[in-house]
C-alpha cells in the first residue's frame, strides 16, 4: 500500500510540473521541434492536463456509477416484476437510501483510516472494504452492460401517459413510443467498454499466444481497479505530505 501510494503521489508531482512547463515545450524560441510536432504536444498536454483533473473526480465518479445502476435495479425488480409492498419500498427510497449511506460511510472511514492510523493497523479494515467495493463495481459494470445491451443504438422514444385509474397520484406511467432515436448514451458505454479489449485488438499475435495470461490479467485488473480506484486513491490523496520517501538524502548537512 505503502509503495502504491508512492508510484500514485510521484505520479501526481510530476503530471503537474509537466503541465507547468508546456509553454517550455511548444515555444519555437525554446527547441527545435518542427511545428507539426508541436501541435502534437499542445494536443497532448490538453489531453494531459484533462486526466489530470478526471484524478479527483474518479471516487465521485465511481460512486455516481454504482449508484445509478442499483436505482436501475431496484426499480426494475421491485417495481416492474414485484409489485405490492415492494414498489412501496422502492417509492420510499429506503434500499436506495441504505445503500447511500453504507458506501459513502465506507469512503469517509477509509478518509478517516487513511489519515489518522498506520498502514499495518490500518489494513484490516482496507482488505473487508475492498472486497465489498470491488463486488458493487463489477456487479454495476455487468449490470451496465446489461441495460446497455437490452436498450440498444436505436431504443424507442419513452412517452409519459397520465395514469387516468388514478389522476390524483402525479404519476406517468411511460409507455414506448414506436419512434426510435440514436442513443449517444449507448455509443459512449461501448466506446468505454471496449478500451478493456484495446490490449487483444492491438496486438492479436501475442494476445493468442498467451492467453491465459492475457484472461488472468484482465481479471486481476477487474477485479483490483474498485480498490485502486477508491481505497489507493484516497490513501494517497491522504499522504500527500509524506515526503519520507524517494532519491533524497537522509541528511542535510
Amino acid at each position: 500500500m505503502k509503495q502504491r501510494r508512492r508510484w500514485m503521489n510521484g505520479a501526481l508531482f510530476g503530471t503537474y510540473k509537466v503541465i507547468l512547463n508546456i509553454g517550455n515545450m511548444v515555444s519555437c524560441g525554446r527547441n527545435d521541434h518542427p511545428w507539426y510536432r508541436q501541435v502534437l504536444m499542445v494536443l497532448f498536454m490538453i489531453y494531459l492536463t484533462t486526466l489530470y483533473l478526471l484524478q479527483f473526480l474518479t471516487v465521485g465518479a465511481m460512486f455516481v456509477t454504482i449508484m445509478i445502476f442499483y436505482d436501475m435495479l431496484f426499480e426494475l425488480v421491485l417495481v416492474e416484476e414485484v409489485g405490492g409492498v415492494a414498489e412501496d419500498i422502492y417509492n420510499d427510497g429506503i434500499l436506495k437510501k441504505i445503500l447511500f449511506a453504507a458506501y459513502l460511510g465506507m469512503i469517509f472511514l477509509s478518509l478517516f483510516v487513511s489519515i489518522s492510523m498506520p498502514i499495518d493497523r490500518a489494513m484490516g479494515y482496507f482488505r473487508v472494504v475492498s472486497i465489498v467495493m470491488a463486488i458493487l463495481m463489477l456487479s454495476s459494470i455487468a449490470g451496465i452492460t446489461y441495460f446497455l445491451a437490452e436498450r440498444g443504438f436505436f431504443p424507442h422514444v419513452a412517452t409519459c401517459v397520465v395514469d387516468t385509474a388514478n389522476p390524483g397520484s402525479n404519476q406517468c406511467i411511460f409507455a414506448d413510443d414506436p419512434e426510435t432515436y440514436f442513443s449517444l448514451l449507448c455509443l459512449a458505454g461501448v466506446i468505454m467498454l471496449s478500451v478493456y479489449l484495446l490490449p487483444c485488438v492491438m496486438r492479436p499475435l501475442d494476445y493468442l499466444s498467451n492467453f491465459k495470461n492475457y484472461t488472468l490479467g484482465f481479471i486481476s485488473y477487474m477485479l483490483m481497479m474498485p480498490v485502486f480506484t477508491n481505497v489507493f486513491q484516497i490513501y494517497a490523496m491522504c499522504n500527500l505530505h509524506d515526503v519520507s520517501w524517494g532519491n533524497r538524502p537522509t541528511s542535510t548537512g
